[in-house]
């Protein structure tokens, strides 16, 4: 059996959805009036290993290009703002994905394509829409674009020490490119 990538991709689509139209009042309330926006990105944090995924949001401030907390949502003040109550069906597939990855895949690299899915789920327009119905400044991405709000997924392993979103992107402006 293949790894149900698209799947895997829709359930966590759905369920970060519902994560951020279930807390837009709470989302809404961090962004205080300012001259810069308050946050300035979100990671889906999924630890299929652990049965765990929530959602994290990164203040303005805690991200150097140094790389100190950037890419580092567990050290975020914000770090699981949205977890419990959520992310039942993203925990039960991924968990299970990993646990019992299809023919010829290892674990590693079953949570591989996880994160992949999951950059592909966060990048849609829909996640953007709904953080934009909270008043939160984030971008529609398309291949050419990126903005100052910056969506992440990473391996906490490190297996690869990118931002899954930033590769999709990157991967996706290829495509067209060579298309």
């Amino acid at each position: 059996m293949p790894f149900p990538f698209t799947e895997c991709r829709d359930i966590l689509l759905q369920d970060v959805l519902e994560a951020l139209s279930g807390n837009r009042t709470r989302i809404a309330a961090l962004e205080v009036d300012t001259p810069r926006p308050s946050l300035s990105g979100m990671s889906l944090d999924v630890l299929p290993w652990h049965q765990f995924a929530c959602i994290s949001f990164r203040k303005w401030g805690t991200e150097t290009s140094e790389g100190d907390s950037r890419y580092s949502p567990a050290d975020w003040e914000l770090y699981e703002f949205i977890g419990d109550g959520y992310f039942e069906k993203t925990r039960e597939c991924t968990a299970g994905l990993y646990q019992s990855p299809p023919d010829g895949i290892t674990p590693a690299h079953c949570a591989h394509l996880i994160y992949t899915a999951g950059a592909e789920a966060l990048l849609d327009p829909a996640v953007a829409q709904e953080l934009q119905a909270s008043g939160i400044d984030a971008p529609l991405i398309t291949d050419d674009t990126a903005g100052s709000f910056e969506f992440i997924v990473l391996d906490e392993d490190k297996v690869i020490t990118a931002n899954y979103c930033e590769v999709t992107i990157a991967s996706r402006l290829t495509r067209r490119l060579l298309d």
